[in-house]
């Protein structure tokens, strides 16, 4: 499918809504959603596709409805499907569905759940190499999410997330570049503060969407505007000042595994990187978790009413200059420079704050799901190991990190046969992608 700039697809099946993230990619775009939970058969996937700018704009490229009975046999189905826009048809997009009834699904919790402790010992084998694979070579957000949340419960996240960073700033050669694609290692970050981050995240919102939503008016920075006053600047700085307060005092309230996943990634990135070993920081807390938030935060369940249109250029205007003073950088645009003053007073509190955000607390508690949520989790991820076995298996023998260590080799593949013949025995539901092709 053609793009613009930042597609973004959001996907309704009932009443499951999903929205992905915005991919940077140019000129294609792959959209991967799996396992919402329908009543009916009859119900219809409505997929809409806009661009998706920085600002929060929605541009529509076209939308698509498919009839779930159509997929209901549970085959993987590969097709075309035309998008239309305006009611006219504007491009294509290509997708792959494949369907798993109730039925199905309450097979597979069964196999997990009998087989556990087995597949527990091969997945989270030291380096978690099939489960950091799998997000590798079948990047989805949803599954990434799943696969963090399961190691969350095992208490293997801090190793998954290493595992993940490792790969990212090996296979990077300039700092510049260093975690600004949306790569596995990003959206394993990001999937991380999204699951354990919430609650900090509801704290630190509040104060300004409480003061966003109590007045709105007289923050019009358009001087062609009807509405634009001049007092805008005046306000906006006032509030955004107000606002970094109260993160810059917020680090203490941060849960501890964050900030020593923070602090573990920093000393990976200051073996290669030294002078970028804080720039992360910003790029994860502000770029991808708190300021998306800012935009739209109805999207991310942190207020029941969306927001008015006048709230929504507000909070624009707001997390732009939030956004860059976490770059340490000033403003390209004009009307924009009257607040580089904020990034300068604000230079060194941030740069405080990200050394706090990274610092290792003394206690950490690591945990997540209960029993029955981890055995719901393995079961969506053996779905798609098995769906992806080929490609697994090719990553795992050009592994960078196996090279001239044919010991290494042995014990990633004695791994892969364990789980393939677990697999194979359990005759767990799942279309096996016996191809070597890439889709």
């Amino acid at each position: 499918m053609e793009v613009t700039r930042h597609p973004r697809c959001k996907i309704v099946v009932g009443d499951n809504k999903v929205v992905t993230a915005a991919t940077d990619q140019d000129r294609h775009w792959d959209l991967q959603c799996f396992y919402l939970e329908v009543e009916s058969d009859h119900d219809t996937i409505k997929i809409d596709i806009a661009d998706h700018n920085k600002l929060g704009k929605h541009i529509p490229l076209g939308k698509v409805d498919i009839a779930l009975e159509s997929v209901a046999d549970g085959l993987l189905h590969d097709h075309h499907y035309p998008l239309l826009l305006h009611k006219v048809t504007s491009q294509s997009i290509r997708i792959r569905v494949q369907y798993l009834t109730s039925t199905q699904a309450h097979k597979n919790f069964q196999i997990a759940k009998k087989f556990y402790p087995q597949l527990r010992e091969i997945l989270l084998a030291p380096d978690l190499v099939i489960l950091s694979t799998l997000c590798k070579v079948y990047d989805s957000n949803q599954v990434i999410t799943t696969v963090v949340s399961f190691a969350l419960a095992e208490h293997q996240v801090l190793s998954l997330l290493n595992q993940f960073v490792y790969r990212e700033i090996r296979n990077t050669n300039s700092d510049q570049t260093l975690f600004r694609l949306d790569s596995p290692a990003s959206k394993a970050v990001v999937a991380f503060l999204r699951v354990v981050g919430q609650p900090y995240l509801h704290e630190v919102m509040a104060p300004l969407l409480d003061q966003v939503y109590a007045d709105a008016s007289h923050a019009e920075m358009d001087p062609e505007h009807p509405k634009y006053t001049g007092e805008a600047p005046r306000k906006i700085e006032r509030l955004v000042q107000e606002y970094l307060h109260f993160i810059f005092a917020s680090a203490e309230r941060c849960p501890g595994i964050i900030r020593l996943a923070f602090s573990n990634i920093k000393e990976m990135i200051a073996v290669v990187f030294p002078e970028s070993q804080l720039k992360f920081v910003g790029a994860f807390l502000f770029l991808r978790f708190i300021c998306p938030c800012i935009v739209s935060p109805h999207e991310f369940g942190l207020v029941k009413v969306p927001p008015t249109e006048e709230m929504k250029r507000l909070l624009r205007v707001v997390g732009k200059i939030i956004q860059n003073v976490a770059n340490l950088n000033h403003f390209k645009e004009e009307n924009m420079r009257v607040f580089d003053d904020i990034v300068d007073s604000n230079r060194e509190k941030m740069l405080h704050f990200y050394s706090e955000m990274s610092s290792a607390p003394e206690a950490v508690e690591e945990g997540g799901d209960g029993e029955e949520d981890k055995v719901k989790d393995l079961a969506i991820i053996l779905k798609h190991v098995g769906c992806n076995l080929p490609r697994i298996l090719k990553e795992i023998s050009g592994d960078g990190r196996c090279q001239g260590r044919p010991d290494k080799i042995a014990e990633e593949m004695t791994h892969y046969a364990r789980l393939k013949i677990l697999l194979e025995e359990t005759a767990l539901d799942v279309l096996v992608d016996k191809s070597e092709e890439e889709v």
